[in-house]
């Protein structure tokens, strides 16, 4: 602008086209007003972009907000302005000291406004935007608006000769809600994601920049642009020792936060990915979306174990944002970013600082952490009902308080009804705190305590007989978990028990923690490196740590709770606290400037690490029934015949509720597994059929068979395959089966087929 030579300067990105009139529109408003600043509508073209589209809405709400009276508005981004020349170098233009070009326009429009100049909105003044964008590219555009916006507070506040004041709590609450007024609740719900993602980078932004300068002073020109290059041999270098306690603050500041926005980066994704549900979410998705609160207390269907408390949370975001998978996930997914950040409070609370990356690390880029976070199951929110007691124990050991043990007594009255197994973590901090206030002599605190935990039991009770209510038939539900339970063996110890609790400790780092099976070795010599390390100096600490692991496995001994991969996700924190400090410890052993600490890390997550950048690229996918259907759903006639796989039956049922398939004749198959005749008299009642649409997800391969493979070379043997679509985890064939029933077969199936007693095939 400083160099053009007309009376208006007009400004746009190179992002960005006009649309016809635009100038002729800029052109009208300086008519009515000579010397504003006009600005004018911003408009996405890439709908399809989830970022881009959340962009938009931010704009839309920024300009609702700053400029409800169009001739007397007060923000405008740079990218659709126009200015009288004489008035924009008057104030000296646009501030190019601006770091990375954010916030410049917004501190322009301040500056304007106080040198007495108005602003007008003009409508009709459009511009279509096109600024593609990864979440990633979103991320740090939102955190150098951040720190942008820092340096505009900051010298708005220099300019008037006040404190730093930002927007009030509710912008920040209106925005989160702007996009329900503006778009479906479906669609709502990933872009107030964005939204919600936006704000968190701007805060780290905004508070990186403000650390920044606070501390400015303390190092040489550069300083702090060196510090991010991690560099020991030049913080060795330092004169100052205040200095060297500044990069070192920086720099496991900026590591940590890093990490953070890492796993809440990988998370989001993982949820914005939106993948179908699967088997499992299914058959507890048809209970919430099928009855209403009432309903809901009632006996469940399809034998689920879920507390009361998930189940109306989760039936309160299908009431407020609709029936889809991202209603259904929502919970667990804010449930595991609360427990990101709860993570690292603890780690910070009970691990030496050096040791804290190692902890978040672990935790940001173990798989089942981040899988889990965005199932529409418990075990999210498992994790963090586990990690809020841990935080308010620590904080009642590190600082006794009656306030701190009446807030531990609440969270423990409430939890058991979000969560079945925190009652393991409330049981092991209890008698872990009880033993310790005892030792101390501290009588009041202990006091309380007893009462908080008779409070506790009481919670506990209640919420276990709802459980056992709403399960319906516990018998079969404790029989389907069989193998996870201690063998009921004669005698205290037996080699099958031995075995058995070997084979559990190891499968706890592989299948619960996502440890490989190559490195749940080395994850365990750390585990036990690490209670090694706390026992010798913060007995507390790791009393708080392993009791609730201790009861655990004796209620597994009491055929009370299985140890089975997921759940056991609710002691994986744990598990990588101690490995953590097991780690550390070994580095200290052999010398502080050691590598040993970031090798063992390296190993143990090599092979996590390397999927992250595949799973950026392709989100995590599991039994993708939906887009099966959806490839069969158009080529479906109404005389079609369908046959249901009986493992796909309930997310076909949840994927068909609102859209049906074309087909009048639906079957569900039966559950026969070993029976393998039974499915062949399934498919004899199908012959004669020219059009046989078979509904294949979650394959069982148990018995030694894979009965997706036995259903394709059966149907291959009784018809002609005409068609088929195959995703992850499910599929959709096409068959003609037109042969008569009556017609002789060749030899089907004979090394499959066994016979039984007194069975019969049809065929």
């Amino acid at each position: 602008g400083a160099h053009a030579s007309g009376e208006i300067l007009a400004f746009t990105d190179d992002d960005c086209a006009p649309h016809p009139g635009w100038l002729r529109a800029l052109a009208t408003a300086f008519a009515r007003q000579p010397t504003a600043l006009v600005g004018g509508q911003i408009v996405n073209v890439l709908h399809t972009d989830h970022c881009a589209n959340a962009s938009q809405l931010l704009v839309s709400y920024l300009y609702s907000y700053y400029n409800a009276e169009p001739d007397r508005a007060s923000f405008f981004t740079s990218n659709n302005i126009a200015v009288p020349a004489r008035h924009f170098r008057a104030i000296g233009g646009f501030d190019i000291s601006y770091p990375r070009a954010a916030a410049e326009d917004r501190e322009f429009c301040d500056r304007w406004r106080l040198h007495g100049f108005p602003m007008v909105y003009a409508a009709d003044a459009v511009v279509r935007h096109a600024h593609a964008m990864q979440l990633r590219a979103f991320w740090r555009q939102h955190f150098n608006y951040g720190r942008g916006a820092y340096q505009f507070h900051r010298g708005r506040a220099r300019r008037r000769q006040s404190q730093i004041k930002v927007e009030p709590t509710s912008f920040y609450i209106d925005l989160l809600r702007y996009p329900f007024s503006q778009t479906p609740g479906a669609r709502a719900l990933p872009l107030a994601t964005l939204l919600a993602v936006s704000q968190a980078a701007n805060v780290l932004g905004f508070f990186w920049e403000r650390h920044r300068h606070r501390h400015a002073r303390f190092l040489a020109p550069n300083t702090l642009e060196k510090c991010m290059e991690f560099s020991p041999s030049w913080t060795a270098r330092l004169p100052q020792k205040v200095g060297q306690r500044v990069i070192t603050t920086l720099t496991a500041s900026w590591l940590a936060w890093s990490l953070i926005g890492v796993g809440v980066l990988v998370r989001l994704l993982q949820y914005l990915s939106n993948r179908a549900l699967w088997m499992d979410e299914a058959l507890l998705a048809l209970n919430i979306v099928e009855r209403d609160f009432v309903d809901l207390l009632r006996p469940l269907d399809n034998m689920q174990a879920v507390p009361l408390g998930f189940l109306m949370i989760e039936r309160l975001m299908v009431t407020w944002f609709g029936e889809s998978e991202y209603a259904l996930r929502l919970f667990p997914f804010l449930a595991s970013i609360a427990a990101l950040l709860l993570f690292y409070a603890v780690a910070r609370a009970i691990l030496s600082p050096a040791a804290v990356p190692l902890a978040l690390g672990l935790y940001v880029v173990l798989e089942p952490l981040i899988y889990y976070s965005s199932e529409a199951k418990q075990y999210a929110s498992d994790v963090t009902a586990a990690l809020l007691v841990l935080v308010l124990a620590i904080a009642v050991v590190r600082a006794p308080s009656l306030w701190r043990i009446a807030a531990l007594g609440l969270a423990g009255a409430v939890l058991p009804w979000l969560s079945h197994p925190v009652v393991f973590i409330l049981g092991g901090v209890g008698i872990s705190l009880a033993l310790w206030l005892l030792v101390q002599r501290k009588w009041l605190p202990l006091a309380m305590l007893v009462v908080i935990g008779l409070i506790w039991l009481l919670s506990f009770a209640g919420s276990y007989r709802v459980s056992l209510l709403l399960l319906g038939d516990y018998t079969a539900m404790q029989a389907s978990w069989s193998d996870n339970y201690l063998p009921d063996d004669e005698g205290l110890i037996s080699g099958e028990r031995v075995r058995w609790i070997i084979n559990t400790f190891f499968s706890a780092f592989e299948l619960a923690a996502g440890f490989t099976k190559n490195m749940r070795g080395l994850a365990a010599f750390c585990f036990l490196i690490g209670i090694v390390a706390f026992a010798a100096r913060e007995r507390i600490t790791l009393a708080l740590l392993l009791t609730p692991l201790l009861l655990t496995i004796l209620a597994a001994a009491l055929q009370l709770y299985p140890l089975h991969g997921r759940l056991l996700l609710f002691c994986v924190p744990i598990l990588l606290l101690l490995i953590a400090k097991g780690i550390y410890s070994i580095g200290e052993q052999i010398g502080r400037t050691s590598l040993v600490p970031l090798i063992l890390l390296a190993l143990l997550v090599f092979e996590p690490v390397l999927q992250i950048p595949y799973h950026l690229a392709q989100p995590r996918e599991r039994e993708e029934l939906r887009a099966a259907l959806d490839y069969a759903r158009p080529r479906m006639l109404a005389d079609d015949t369908v046959y249901v796989y009986y493992s796909a039956q309930h997310a076909y049922a949840y994927y068909t509720r609102d859209e049906p398939l074309p087909s009048e004749h639906i079957t569900i198959g039966r559950e026969a597994r070993e029976d393998w005749l039974a499915y062949l008299n399934d498919f004899a009642a199908l012959r004669g059929e020219d059009r046989v649409w078979i509904i294949f997800a979650h394959n069982h391969t148990g018995s030694g068979v894979n009965e997706q493979r036995f259903f394709e070379y059966a149907l291959g043997r009784l018809g002609t395959r005409q068609d088929q679509f195959k995703t992850t985890e499910a599929a959709v064939y096409l068959y003609d089966l037109s042969a008569p029933p009556g017609e002789p077969l060749p030899a089907v199936l004979p090394e499959l087929i066994r016979e039984q007693p007194g069975s019969t095939c049809k065929l």
